[in-house]
């Protein structure tokens, strides 16, 4: 029986050993795949930063654009606030004409009444 047992221990650590050399054999391979499979990731790595700094350009974009609208917002009510105000001077300044001809037109029909009534 001890005889038996050791023949089975020494199938056991035979088959080990072929297990063990088997993997010994394919580690380079698995090496060789595993640096390639790491370098396939690095290169996607790459990628994916690159393509997260140019998101963040473009969120940097959209901000400057939002504030170029907003600008062109506050330049439009402005320039709607002189638009405004220039109406209301010229407004003020046909009111002003229109009393100065009624003023001119009334001194004129002043006059001859009084060279009529001095005369």
């Amino acid at each position: 029986p001890l005889c038996k047992r050791g023949y089975d221990h020494h199938d056991e650590l035979d088959e080990f050993l072929r297990s063990l050399d088997e993997i010994m054999e394919n580690a380079p391979a698995e090496e060789q795949k595993a640096r390639k499979q790491a370098e396939r990731l690095n290169q996607e790595v790459e990628v994916l930063r690159s393509i997260q700094g140019k998101l963040s350009e473009t969120e940097g974009l959209e901000e400057r654009k939002r504030d170029a609208e907003k600008q062109l917002e506050d330049i439009t009510q402005q320039l709607g606030d002189k638009e405004q105000e220039e109406f209301q001077i010229d407004e003020g300044l046909n009111r002003g004409q229109s009393a100065l001809r009624e003023a001119e037109e009334l001194q004129a029909l002043a006059r001859p009444r009084q060279d009529r009534g001095g005369a």
